[in-house]
């Protein structure tokens, strides 16, 4: 199947699973707060293998995509710009992390989520499967779950407090190691003030990181529970201002308790 013809396919099956359309980005908003989105905005290098590749086709579109809780705190821009990625390719609903000397062009990425991706996506409707299912696919491509801000509120809702705080605590800690990596050679050279301002940049950066930490080590929980309803309530304002499609069972149950 040539690209164009793959391409046509996929934006059916999109639409046919209830995903809004803006150009190359699909999104929709299911269940328990999840959002979704998938995109083929970007193009990668195919492997020499594949029966998509020639000299004058070494790069295909490429499908990503990603599943995130609507009470965490996610960037507008994955609402708005078809180029900020989800963290998933087709080729780990295989168990493969995606590499370039893998990747067979569209037409196979197109039947894997139509074998295996939408079927996966249509089971995320709480917020216990999209923790299962993001850390599945995370040690897949990564080979660890580890750094993922928005998985801190779905492991909170699900009752997995001390993960969360611990999956917050290093990533708190991996942006000061890195900011202490990158600026402390500023002091030695004498650069007091430009280590200082790259010093409260780095606080700036961490702010949200911080206080959701705090609340969730404090037990803060009806803190938390207007922190998470909150991130609800901008990210349905974005969705609904974005045209993204609600699904019938769409039920936000964090509302309701």
């Amino acid at each position: 199947m040539k690209q164009s013809e793959s391409m046509k396919t996929f934006i059916a099956m999109c639409e046919e699973h209830g995903f809004s359309r803006r150009g190359k980005m699909f999104c929709r908003c299911i269940g328990d707060g999840i959002f979704q989105k998938i995109s083929v905005a970007c193009q990668d290098y195919m492997s020499p293998s594949s029966p998509e590749y020639s000299a004058a086709q070494r790069k295909s579109p490429c499908v990503h995509f990603g599943f995130w809780s609507m009470y965490s705190a996610i960037h507008e821009l994955y609402f708005e710009e078809p180029r900020v990625l989800g963290p998933f390719y087709p080729e780990n609903l295989l168990g493969e992390r995606f590499r370039t000397d893998i990747f067979m062009g569209l037409p196979t990425q197109v039947q894997i989520m139509e074998e295996k991706g939408f079927p996966l996506l249509d089971s995320i409707t709480t917020q216990k499967r999209l923790v299962e299912e993001s850390r599945r696919l995370y040690i897949v491509d990564l080979g660890h779950d580890r750094y993922q801000f928005t998985l801190g509120a779905p492991m909170m809702l699900r009752g997995e407090e001390s993960a969360a705080i611990d999956q917050l605590y290093g990533l708190y800690g991996r942006e000061w190691r890195n900011f202490h990596h990158c600026c402390d050679h500023l002091k030695s050279e004498g650069k007091i003030d430009e280590y200082l301002a790259e010093e409260h940049d780095c606080e700036m950066r961490i702010k949200e990181i911080y206080e959701f930490l705090w609340m969730a080590a404090m037990g803060e929980k009806e803190k938390l529970r207007m922190y998470f309803l909150e991130n609800l309530q901008k990210n349905t304002q974005l969705a609904k201002e974005n045209k993204i499609r609600f699904g019938e069972n769409y039920r936000p149950l964090l509302e309701t308790l």
